[in-house]
């Protein structure tokens, strides 16, 4: 399934293709309408995104392709519940996020969101392993299970034996699986990765 997404000022591409295919009809995970994110007034307005409409359902992987200042970015601080749209919907997992509050969109966000940074953003005093249990420190998980968990990440991304590196101890490569065992560490519904 390919859907083109119109902006003002150039257009953005996503594909989705289904990761696990199922007999079943997918449900609904993200649906975007009209969604438009404006900075300023008047002539010196900025359109970052302009009635983009977008569905996704789970299983599926969408790639957002489109030239520097298209809106990429944007759209996934948007639906990531970092920035909020001018105007438009957006409901992720059955949540109406475009009318959230600012601290119950940080709620919602750290338990329905993982995101992996293009420049990774770890904590460079903390270990590999402190990194990954970061979110679940956030979320007042219990010590034991925190590590439990970012062990188990650890080794899903090949890094159980430097859990005691910091991240200036590992290779640019390395320290992107960190980031991607971090944003899984609270097990998210939806998996937001820039570039």
């Amino acid at each position: 399934m390919i859907e083109r997404m119109n902006t003002t000022l150039s257009s953005l591409t996503a594909s989705a293709v289904p990761m696990y295919p199922s007999p079943a009809a997918p449900q609904s995970l993200v649906q975007a309408r009209s969604l438009t994110r404006i900075w300023g007034k008047g002539d010196s307005a900025q359109i970052g995104i302009a009635d983009v409409d977008l569905d996704l359902h789970r299983g599926e992987l969408l790639a957002i392709v489109g030239p520097s200042g298209s809106g990429k970015s944007t759209l996934g601080a948007i639906v990531a519940g970092i920035d909020s749209p001018t105007s438009g919907s957006l409901v992720v997992g059955g949540t109406r996020v475009d009318n959230l509050k600012r601290d119950r969109l940080a709620e919602w966000r750290g338990a329905n969101v993982g995101i992996v940074f293009q420049n990774f953003s770890l904590f460079q005093q903390r270990t590999v392993l402190r990194n990954v249990t970061f979110p679940l420190e956030l979320n007042h998980t219990s010590k034991a299970k925190r590590e439990e968990r970012a062990r188990y990440l650890l080794d899903l991304v090949g890094l159980a034996d430097l859990a005691d590196r910091y991240p200036s101890q590992l290779s640019g490569g390395q320290q992107q699986r960190v980031a991607i065992a971090r944003a899984l560490a609270n097990n998210p519904s939806i998996m937001l990765c820039d570039e």
